[in-house]
């Protein structure tokens, strides 16, 4: 495990074992999955739980 950032209470973490395709984990005051490639290019969301989600400055 390999954490790569840390941000308001949230890890960011890759496992150098895992399995394909490329992702990140992400725990903190909840959890989520992130593919680092979806299938249009771009980072996909694949699940989250206990997550809220608040804009920044607004």
């Amino acid at each position: 495990m390999v954490v790569i950032h840390r941000a308001h209470g949230f890890r960011f973490v890759i496992y150098t074992a895992d399995h394909e395709p490329a992702h990140v984990h992400i725990t903190g005051p909840g959890q989520a999955k992130i593919n680092l490639v979806g299938a249009d290019g771009r980072p996909e969301l694949v699940s989250f739980v206990g997550i809220k989600h608040t804009r920044c400055g607004g």
